[in-house]
């Protein structure tokens, strides 16, 4: 019996023996007619949404922020490294005088408190100041470098601060010992001729540079002494001298006077003895020189005139540690710190404070600067009274005050008998 024929396109049906039928073909992935056996794309490629699955590894964010932190971390290192044309002054250190006056020779007491001297830190300010500090800081200041070194000559600045500090020990000094009565004598080597007045005797006769060592046969060693020898004669006299031509100028050319006066009048005082001509000279010379009439009767010569090379002898030896401390604002504090030593009764009373201001040599408290940064430095050393200076500029004295924030009291003195009337007032309370 024979097969029942096969459809065209079909296999018969097998047993698994050879000639056996194929079996179905998979449909096609696009769901089209049958065709040839295909593999899953999944299974030759990977899956293009994979990537997009995979998670940052956890140490990426943190790399990322320390590298921004180096990188604005080396950016304000940078900034402060960059200096700008201005000079800042802030608030500085706020410093004891009782351990930095030493007195020997004299009878001297134990300091239960302490009279206290505010400082200024000045430096050149830098682009991190500016940036980041100026804005936030209200106790600095800047300062175009200009104002603060003119042409630029921070040295000279420095050493006229240094020499500053020095006369301002060395009037303290003499102020301190006479608030209390004490002998302090000058010594000079002859008075300076600064200035000649035309139209008046001694022009012609003298110039700036010339020493005068005598007068009518008496020896001058200061300013004090030619005018003594000038209160007995009247106008139209005449006075003879001893005169060193250009023995007030050095050859070195810097000037040696110090505080001066005149035999017209007080204009002048502070003058400087130097002078182009003459050049120093070591002779003496005689020198008849005309009296006139000043305004008030006395009798002049026409000339402005400085103690040369002006000495103070004290009773006692008083030193100071003023450490890299520059400039003449410790001037009042130092002045203090004596009397308070040299005094039985304890002046500040056990109590701190702190004064600024220079001192005159009649006791007169002059004006100093950065206040606003000294007052934020006392407030800081927990001192409550503030000794200033009178007649500082309210713009200064306002922001000052405001700085003291009620926990410092400011006191103006205009002299060093008000500043211990101050004292007393504020350990009696």
């Amino acid at each position: 019996m024979t097969d029942p024929s096969v459809p065209p396109g079909h296999a018969a049906p097998s047993d698994g023996g050879a000639g056996a039928a194929s079996p179905p073909a998979e449909p096609a992935l696009d769901g089209g007619v049958d065709g040839p056996e295909v593999a899953p794309l999944s299974r030759l490629e990977p899956d293009p949404t994979a990537s997009r699955r995979r998670r940052i590894p956890g140490w990426v964010p943190w790399v990322v922020g320390l590298m921004t932190v180096m990188l604005l971390g080396g950016a304000v290192a940078a900034s402060a490294a960059v200096r700008v044309d201005e000079v800042l002054f802030s608030p500085g250190s706020v410093r004891s005088t009782a351990d930095r006056v030493k007195i020997s020779g004299a009878t001297s007491y134990p300091i239960d408190g302490d009279v206290l001297f505010a400082t200024v830190s000045v430096r050149q300010a830098t682009l991190f100041d500016t940036l980041f500090r100026r804005p936030w800081d209200d106790t600095l200041r800047f300062t175009p470098i200009e104002e603060v070194y003119p042409d630029g000559d921070k040295e000279a600045v420095d050493a006229a601060n240094e020499s500053a500090m020095d006369d301002s020990k060395t009037v303290a000094s003499v102020v301190a010992l006479r608030h209390l009565g004490k002998e302090v004598t000058f010594t000079g080597d002859g008075v300076a001729i600064v200035d000649v007045s035309t139209d008046l005797p001694a022009d012609g006769l003298l110039q700036p540079g010339d020493l005068l060592v005598g007068a009518d046969g008496r020896r001058l060693q200061l300013t004090d002494d030619l005018h003594a020898a000038l209160d007995d004669k009247e106008p139209g006299g005449e006075v003879t001298l001893s005169v060193i031509r250009g023995g007030a100028k050095p050859k070195d050319g810097n000037h040696s006077a110090d505080a001066s006066a005149t035999d017209d009048d007080d204009e002048g005082r502070g003058g400087d003895a130097g002078g182009e001509d003459p050049k120093p000279g070591t002779e003496e010379e005689s020198i008849t020189v005309p009296l006139a009439a000043a305004e008030d009767g006395r009798a002049i010569m026409g000339v402005n005139v400085a103690d040369y090379n002006l000495d103070v002898v004290l009773p006692m030896d008083i030193t100071f540690d003023s450490g890299e401390v520059t400039g003449p604002s410790a001037g009042l504090a130092w002045t203090l710190a004596i009397i308070d030593e040299l005094t039985p009764e304890d002046m500040t009373n056990g109590k701190r404070l702190a004064a600024t201001g220079t001192i005159g040599p009649d006791g007169e408290v002059g004006a100093v600067g950065g206040l606003p940064q000294k007052t934020a430095a006392v407030r800081r050393s927990g001192a409550k009274l503030f000794l200033v200076p009178d007649g500082l500029p309210e713009g200064d004295l306002a922001e000052a005050r405001e700085l003291a924030d009620g926990e410092v009291e400011l006191v103006e003195v205009a002299t060093l008998d008000e500043a211990v009337d101050a004292i007393e007032d504020f350990v009696g309370a």
